[in-house]
């Protein structure tokens, strides 16, 4: 079933960390099967900008993993409602129960107790990156020897990094910014996504610079759906699991 955009509404608002003002945009998509159900809620979803998994362009939200949320939901034949803005804020908001879901993050201690996660939808590759004559060094030794080191700000690394004893420097709100660390020399290293990574280094006047790299881990990111929303539709989880599976090898089957 095909869903309909019904309105697209955009809002700024500024949030405030210490005495800096930051003005986010926030992009809010509703969106609506062509057969409601009168008795099931409007499923209220948060995500963020992640070329090419996720990302608004021409008011309508891009990318696999969108596609992949978006036909789901259209096989239960459920409303929706999704707000793109950053990553930290749709964490705050789904801890404080403004929405009932967010995508696509993986499994984390931040989460822990709070939902649980659908199964995969792609997968995602993270490096340690350095810029130039910066030779490799051992996890042990990056927090031993304290070499400053940064992640995007409000995504799981970054939090894994400030509470695993790294000296975790600024407050980068995306690849581009994490480039430009590494190329104005504000960092040692830098632990990012590969392919959001690699496309920042194409399209900056950097893509000529060399930048080593060492592998760090590999994650599954899915749909994390709130305790609160499962208790109120039970059931909901398996059956959604189950479309996306069809949906997966649907889109697998044409690629």
């Amino acid at each position: 079933m095909n869903s309909l955009y019904l309105s697209l509404l955009i809002k700024r608002f500024l949030r405030y960390n210490g005495s800096i003002g930051f003005l986010w945009l926030t992009t809010i998509l509703l969106v609506s099967c062509k057969t409601a159900v009168a008795e099931e809620t409007l499923i209220r979803m948060a995500t963020f900008n992640s070329v090419p998994q996720h990302y608004v362009k021409d008011g309508r939200l891009n990318g696999y993993v969108a596609s992949v949320v978006r036909c789901s939901l259209d096989r239960l034949e459920r409303e929706y409602v999704v707000e793109v803005s950053d990553l930290l804020d749709g964490k705050l908001r789904l801890r404080a129960g403004a929405v009932d879901a967010l995508f696509a993050i993986g499994e984390s201690f931040y989460h822990n107790g709070r939902g649980q996660l659908s199964k995969p939808i792609v997968y995602e590759k993270y490096y340690w990156y350095a810029s130039g004559g910066q030779e490799p060094v051992s996890a042990e030794q990056l927090v031993a020897e304290q070499y400053s080191v940064s992640a995007i700000f409000g995504s799981d690394e970054w939090f894994y990094l400030q509470t695993e004893g790294y000296r975790v420097v600024r407050r980068p709100r995306d690849s581009n910014a994490l480039l430009e660390m590494l190329t104005n020399r504000q960092a040692n290293f830098v632990l990012a996504e590969s392919v959001s990574f690699q496309k920042a280094m194409k399209k900056s006047e950097f893509k000529n610079w060399h930048f080593s790299k060492v592998f760090s881990r590999e994650v599954g990111l899915g749909v994390f759906f709130s305790n609160n929303f499962l208790a109120a539709s039970p059931g909901f989880l398996p059956s959604f699991n189950e479309a996306l599976t069809s949906c997966l090898f649907s889109r697998s089957a044409v690629q």
